[in-house]
């Protein structure tokens, strides 16, 4: 899952530093992304997983700016689809979600999507 992991932080990125599982600085940079993975076995060589990405923005009430990037992940995410040296990736767009944080400034949406992994082994 390693090529796995690095390619969605690097095509997220393009849009919103993107990290997984944790946001590694003390102190963060609005916008940003995490992203968590939930995998299971479909076939012999092949793999699904439900990647759920957390957007996280301080702009309070103003929903412009978090709703953009939202919208730019999922046209980037939507359809996408990549060979890597390990494996064939296939995304599709899943939902998106608006997450109550009880701020008054942090804002987060949830956005899921499912990919197909087909091993090449």
């Amino acid at each position: 899952m390693e090529s796995v992991i690095k390619h969605i932080i690097n095509t997220c990125s393009a849009v919103v530093q993107t990290y997984f599982r944790v946001n590694p600085n003390e102190v963060p940079s609005y916008p940003y992304a995490v992203f968590t993975y939930q995998e299971s076995g479909i076939e012999w060589e092949q793999d699904g997983c439900y990647i759920d990405i957390d957007l996280f923005d301080n702009q309070g009430t103003d929903d412009s700016r978090i709703e953009a990037t939202l919208n730019q992940l999922k046209n980037i995410m939507k359809h996408h689809s990549v060979m890597l040296d390990d494996c064939y990736l296939r995304f599709q767009f899943s939902g998106a979600n608006i997450i109550d944080t009880m701020s008054d400034t942090l804002q987060r949406r949830n956005i899921r999507l499912y990919l197909i992994i087909d091993w090449r082994n």
